[in-house]
């Protein structure tokens, strides 16, 4: 999980979140987070440490304020990781600190551009962090492997029969 923060409060309310959703989950490990202020993003090192690991994010949490619109160098940096993505499923989580944008019925424009992104990236949008027990994307990597290991019984049937070669008989 990548969790990208406008500012130190909206960091304090995303890492919150991120614990409650650790907690719905019932893990016994914590979400492996990286956490990201905007103005990290300016750190040529960070920046690229932030771009790789967005690549390939299955949840990516943007949690911002609903006024103005996001800087342009997080749209330039979001621009950066997006075609290597490769299609991958996934949630973008716009997560908005106050309720203003809601209110009004309209979404603000970092809410729009956030839909707009996880559009072109294959993701999900979500305005909040999913809620109960961790569900895998259907027909995702993890979807397919879980399918894998499963043992049906006519697989097992099938995989437990002795067939006896018949002999073909010459002419």
């Amino acid at each position: 999980m990548i969790v990208l923060c406008e500012s130190p409060l909206a960091r304090e309310h995303a890492m919150g979140c991120c614990d409650q959703f650790a907690r719905e989950r019932e893990s016994d490990h914590g979400p492996n987070v990286k956490c990201y202020l905007f103005e990290e993003l300016a750190i040529p090192a960070r920046m690229d440490e932030a771009a790789k690991a967005a690549v390939d994010a299955e949840l990516l949490v943007f949690a911002v304020t609903p006024e103005g619109d996001l800087p342009p160098a997080i749209k330039l940096w979001t621009e950066g990781w997006l075609s290597r993505r490769e299609n991958l499923d996934g949630y973008l989580v716009g997560l908005v600190l106050e309720e203003g944008a809601e209110v009004r019925g309209v979404a603000g424009l970092k809410e729009v551009y956030l839909r707009h992104l996880a559009h072109r990236a294959g993701m999900d949008y979500l305005s909040h962090f999913p809620s109960g027990k961790a569900k895998v994307i259907p027909n995702s990597l993890d979807d397919f492997n879980q399918r894998a290991e499963q043992m049906t019984p006519l697989l097992d049937e099938i995989l437990h029969q002795h067939f006896v070669p018949h002999e073909v008989s010459r002419m």
